[in-house]
């Protein structure tokens, strides 16, 4: 048995309905030491998350990176959180067999204020969320449902969130009357220059997009959308930026990565 002992904290600030993302700390791991309880081939990392905000955490979703010992594992089709829902990612492999070295694990862990729960890594299959993260893509627009949030993201004129739904009686269904969101060219980024450089600059006006649904799982999903800079003088130029959008599974929030690039 390989057995890891990892920590993992976080803390959370949402305003409204965008999730404005917190970093972790950083991730401890301890050595592994051998068992004789199970099989060799069986995996077992203790996961400790510790909230630390002081306002307790229920299935809050987090991210968390798990090393593997060379030659054990060709694939992640086994690999995930014990009795919970997870989602695996491949992120680095052993050079010299192309086994999995680093995963990154997708859950969302409860923890109360200032208190520790305790999870584990294994290898004896994975546990699919009761509403996980769909999308559906067409040529204008990408759709993501999460359960209690339903939004599109516009790939014409790309305004953030283009319109946004969230099911507040809980029926399962998107009612006209629950919309919170209407598309609007002045939604999305907008980018005042200093005087005399221009007028301001909206998203929506760009034309030279580049949308992609960058992750695709049960638990997450992440679409990016970037446009370039495009300078020719001090005076005439167009801002660029790169935005991430997170979906969470069961979740009736999104986190959102703006990145204004000059």
């Amino acid at each position: 048995m390989t057995r890891n002992r990892i920590l993992v904290s976080w803390a959370i600030g949402i305003v409204g309905l965008l999730l404005l993302a917190q970093p972790l700390l950083p991730i401890v791991a301890r050595e592994a030491h051998a068992g004789s309880a199970r099989t060799p081939a069986t995996l077992d990392v203790t996961l400790t998350v510790k909230e630390n905000a002081n306002v307790g955490a229920s299935a809050y979703p987090i991210s968390v990176v798990i090393p593997l010992p060379k030659g054990r594992y060709a694939s992640t089709a086994n690999l995930g959180i014990v009795g919970a829902p997870s989602q695996v990612e491949v992120l680095e492999r052993w050079a010299q067999d192309n086994t999995l070295r680093h995963v990154l694990v997708h859950f969302q862990p409860t923890v109360s204020a200032f208190g520790n729960a305790t999870y584990h890594f294994g290898d004896g299959g994975r546990v699919d969320p009761a509403t996980p993260v769909t999308l559906t893509e067409n040529a204008s627009a990408i759709t993501v449902t999460t359960g209690p949030l339903k939004f599109v993201v516009s790939k014409n004129a790309f305004n953030i969130l283009d319109q946004v739904w969230l099911d507040q009686n809980g029926n399962g269904t998107y009612e006209s009357g629950e919309q919170i969101i209407a598309a609007h060219a002045q939604n999305g980024g907008v980018f005042t220059p200093r005087a005399g450089a221009g007028a301001a600059q909206y998203d929506t006006a760009r034309t030279d997009l580049r949308v992609e649904i960058e992750e695709r799982g049960p638990m997450r999903a992440v679409i990016r959308v970037e446009a370039p800079t495009q300078f020719v003088t001090t005076t005439q130029h167009t801002h660029g930026f790169a935005a991430r959008i997170y979906a969470y599974a069961g979740k009736p929030f999104v986190k959102v990565d703006y990145q204004l690039q000059n």
